[in-house]
């Protein structure tokens, strides 16, 4: 299902935190500005305030390395600069 979209799967070596360095910096933010934060009394509450945290990290965060723009912004950008094509119906 990946190759046939042209996606490579990537694995880090065991230990390695610098083969994605990208996604260990999003889950430190996360932890920082989220989990740390609270104290959690069961995993539901976990769970519903990190999804909530997520929606605004994606929605509404501004990211400097995306020149102060959130994700979803950027990649609405980046779709109407790039003209992608629609994934194929299942």
């Amino acid at each position: 299902m990946l190759a046939a979209r042209g996606i490579t799967v990537s694995m880090s070596r065991k230990a390695s935190c610098w083969d994605n360095a990208p996604m260990e910096s999003a889950n430190g933010t996360v932890k920082v500005e989220c989990v740390y934060p609270e104290h959690y009394a069961t995993r539901e509450q976990a769970r519903l305030s990190i999804t909530e945290y997520l929606t605004y990290y994606n929605t509404e965060r501004l990211h400097s390395s995306l020149n102060y723009v959130s994700p979803s912004e950027f990649e609405r950008r980046w779709r109407a600069g790039n003209k992608c094509k629609e994934e194929p119906a299942s």
